[in-house]
């Protein structure tokens, strides 16, 4: 297992501490409505872990399916989405070199 695999399981809660004032100033959202629209979109995150850009596009996608190697990283993200209130979201663990889409 590599180091990142292993803080990614053993320290999911702290990483989303730390992550979670990355984007203090509200430029992430901005920034991704002026590259793609992703108004009433369907999304497919890779990466998502805790799910901070899954948590921040629910209110402006139709549906995003978040995709993480961690499960530990996921459940962080499942705790946190679940408390939104939107039921537009779907996680699933996924190696992004070995993806379960069509």
């Amino acid at each position: 297992m590599t180091d990142f695999q292993e803080i990614y399981r053993s320290h999911s809660d702290m990483y989303e501490q730390m992550v979670l004032r990355e984007d203090y100033q509200g430029h992430i959202l901005p920034q991704l409505q002026k590259i793609v629209p992703i108004e009433d979109a369907n999304v497919v995150e890779l990466g998502a872990g805790t799910g901070r850009i899954t948590d921040l596009l629910l209110p402006h996608v139709r549906h995003i399916t978040a995709l993480d190697q961690s499960a530990a990283m996921l459940r962080v993200a499942a705790n946190k989405l679940r408390q939104t209130g939107w039921s537009n979201w779907a996680l699933g663990v996924a190696d992004n070199r070995h993806l379960p889409l069509v």
